[in-house]
């Protein structure tokens, strides 16, 4: 038994050293390792790790800057600038300038590299020149006062304005070589041009006791050729006749300007009978008076509240009024005429109506095209607030092309 536990208990202590002999390189491992426990913690982790999520990109649309507008003239020249906060001028990328010209047109301009913009041989008056850019600059107008240049250095325009004639119509051109459009001052004289340039022959007003106190002569002298003034009405509520309380005494005056002149009667007939009324009670009160426009028939609907009495007449019965009052006009020796305004002459009258006599048509566009309209008419009514010497406010005004 003792043999027995010499062996067992020898046995363990070489089985020991050699364990330990084992174990010394794994502690000295072990070490190195804690010894570099820091140094790993302060390593950054794996980027995948640390990369946050993207977040999206919120592009925000700059507000557009504010700039200065210069404008500067010498005797028939004009120039414009454009400067940022410092007073330097901004490269001329991604502006342009428009211009107002004396008589309201505008014209655009693309800005020289320098963002500068220079105009010569222009005529007197008053100019606006306004920044014509995206959203990346603004800048208030600059208006500019243009002087006459000076007799010793005169400047020939581009083109040499004037009248132009082409097909049988009349045109003027300006000095930018661009036809007029629209109501012009031209010598003195008031000229009307339609979308396309072309001039009216005849330029005309048509006035009642509402326009007050006229100026004939002054009226003549701005190159109205004719007026076409209401003789009277019938009241579209009581029925009753009425002469302008102003015809008299606008014949007597337009007559004596030297003024052509027509009629018109405001009418509100509900049977042929009424309106063969109204035709003789305007043959007794131009008494015999020669006039060189038509007596129109104004039919239209009254537009107020209650209704006019006329205004349901149906297309049957306007087919025998329109017809009563101009055949009667016709047999006392004047030209019988209607007046009415588009949307009334397409819808409530047939053409084969009033298509045999002169047709004065109501239509207010706009950029002076003519109207749409599908039938002939001789006279365009084409605005009812116009300007004209001698006439106090606003005055309806008609063109014959």
């Amino acid at each position: 038994m003792s043999i027995k536990k010499q062996e067992h208990s020898s046995a363990p202590k070489r089985h020991s050293g050699s364990i330990l002999l084992l174990a010394l390189p794994c502690l000295a491992l072990a070490v190195a390792l804690i010894a570099l426990l820091p140094k790993l913690s302060s390593q950054p982790k794996q980027a995948a790790l640390l990369t946050p999520a993207p977040t999206p990109e919120v592009t925000e649309t700059p507000a557009p800057v504010n700039l200065h507008l210069d404008a500067f003239s010498s005797g028939g020249d004009l120039y414009a600038l454009l400067r940022d906060e410092t007073g330097a001028s901004v490269p001329g990328k991604g502006f342009g300038f428009e211009i107002v010209f004396p008589d309201g047109t505008t014209f655009n301009y693309t800005a020289e590299e320098d963002g500068s913009l220079y105009l010569s041989s222009l005529e007197p008056g008053l100019y606006t020149v306004r920044l014509r850019s995206g959203a990346a600059y603004t800048a208030a107008p600059a208006p500019i006062q243009v002087l006459p240049r000076p007799e010793e250095t005169p400047s020939l325009p581009l083109y040499d304005a004037g009248w132009r004639e082409a097909d049988g119509k009349l045109y003027y051109v300006n000095s930018r070589n661009q036809v007029l459009r629209g109501m012009h001052l031209i010598d003195g004289k008031l000229c009307y041009f339609d979308q396309n340039g072309v001039k009216s022959s005849q330029l005309g007003i048509d006035v009642s006791y509402h326009n007050g106190a006229i100026n004939w002569n002054a009226v003549k002298a701005q190159g109205i050729d004719y007026a076409i003034l209401r003789v009277g009405y019938r009241g579209y509520g009581t029925g009753l006749l009425w002469e302008d309380k102003r015809f008299e005494q606008y014949i007597k005056a337009a007559k004596a300007a030297g003024m052509k002149l027509g009629v018109y009667f405001y009418s509100s007939a509900m049977n042929p009978a009424e309106a063969r009324e109204e035709a003789s009670f305007v043959i007794g009160l131009l008494a015999g008076a020669k006039l060189d426009y038509p007596v129109y028939f104004d039919t239209e609907l009254s537009e107020d509240i209650p209704p006019g009495r006329h205004d349901y007449l149906g297309k049957a019965v306007r087919a025998q009024v329109i017809p009563a009052f101009c055949e009667t006009i016709r047999a006392a020796g004047y030209t019988p005429g209607l007046y009415s305004n588009l949307n009334f002459l397409n819808n409530h009258i047939p053409y084969a109506v009033y298509g045999p006599y002169t047709t004065w048509l109501a239509s207010y566009t706009r950029d002076n095209k003519l109207p749409a309209f599908a039938r002939p008419y001789d006279m365009w009514q084409f605005t009812a607030s116009g300007s004209v010497n001698g006439i106090r406010g606003v005055a309806d005004m008609n063109a014959i092309f």
